[in-house]
């Protein structure tokens, strides 16, 4: 083979490869969300996490499965527009003693929505239906919930504590407190929330308002968040204008004293969307008090992003005192 027919090839493969490298980035600069897709297939592949789906009588759940079944079960449930992908913190510092599932809940994720009924009520009966499917009842299980899921989690427990072991509520919306209205009032005055991010600056902005320790994305997985996130903030709006009704904000206020199951209550000490105060609220208005209450130093309301590993030793040694 000549000389120049080596040098011809050569150039088609470079040109061949920069066409392609133009059109990924390309690719990626129009659909970032794919980004997202890829890293979580990797967090997932990495640490022997698995993606399933069940069908229910009423909602299609999507979640995340990790360790042997024989185990005892924790299952975890997310906060407002958020998703079971928010525990990829947890999943990678749990013992393989435990059997993890993390769900979607309907209208996030990947759960899709299929009732135009939505309110704390309604969750903590779609999660009751996860239950159901995926055989958990007769087992009896540990219950996880942060922020809207500790709201979730707590009114599960005053409905059906026959099925639980345990109860954590982290950061737990639904209790009445000054700070709260405020933030309420102003969004709805602005017609705004920081909750609702709309540009990438917003979507920063939201996450340093949610944790106390900044934590820097890129942008490229900033926009993938974003891009995911607006294809969702119609229903996220509408959900935060439910939660703020009465009928819906402090369900779990109401009905603390009926938690007889064994309980750890966690919060952040600089959480700047629901306050710490709230702790006292409830060590007051349950009929038993809380089995543990631990209160984070230099954590914000992202408790699961800034501190997972304090959180699972936390809760590991909540599980052992009940043995």
């Amino acid at each position: 083979m000549e000389m120049s027919q080596i040098w011809t090839g050569l150039a088609w493969l470079v040109g061949i490869n920069t066409v392609l490298t133009v059109i990924l980035l390309l690719f990626m600069t129009k659909y970032p969300k794919y980004i997202m897709y890829a890293y979580n297939a990797f967090t997932r592949i990495k640490h022997g996490i698995v993606k399933k789906k069940i069908k229910g009588s009423k909602n299609t759940f999507s979640y995340l499965e990790y360790g042997p079944t024989t185990a005892p079960t924790l299952l975890l449930v997310h906060g407002f527009s958020s998703s079971k992908e928010s525990f990829f913190g947890v999943f990678k510092h749990i013992s393989r003693k435990f059997h993890v599932l993390a769900v979607d809940l309907p209208g996030h994720g990947e759960t899709p929505l299929k009732d135009t009924d939505i309110g704390i009520l309604h969750f903590v009966e779609c999660v009751n239906e996860f239950i159901k499917i995926m055989d958990l009842e007769e087992k009896k299980f540990h219950l996880v919930g942060g922020s809207m899921g500790g709201h979730i989690a707590g009114v599960y427990a005053t409905l059906y504590p026959e099925k639980l072991l345990s109860l954590c509520m982290v950061c737990p919306h639904g209790i009445n407190h000054e700070h709260h209205e405020k933030m309420a009032a102003q969004a709805v005055q602005e017609q705004k929330s920081m909750l609702l991010p709309q540009t990438k600056e917003e979507l920063r902005a939201m996450f340093t308002w949610l944790t106390h320790k900044q934590v820097n994305f890129p942008d490229i997985i900033l926009s993938g968040i974003l891009q995911i996130r607006l294809e969702k903030n119609d229903y996220y709006k509408k959900l935060g204008e439910v939660l703020i009704q009465d009928d819906n904000k402090n369900v779990l206020e109401r009905n603390l004293h009926k938690i007889k199951t064994p309980l750890l209550l966690i919060w952040g000490k600089n959480d700047n969307v629901l306050h710490p105060d709230c702790v006292e609220v409830i060590k007051e208005k349950m009929s038993e008090p809380p089995k543990k209450v631990a209160l984070f130093e230099d954590v914000g309301h992202g408790v699961f992003l800034e501190r997972p590993r304090k959180f699972i030793f936390t809760l590991l040694d909540f599980l052992n005192s009940l043995e």
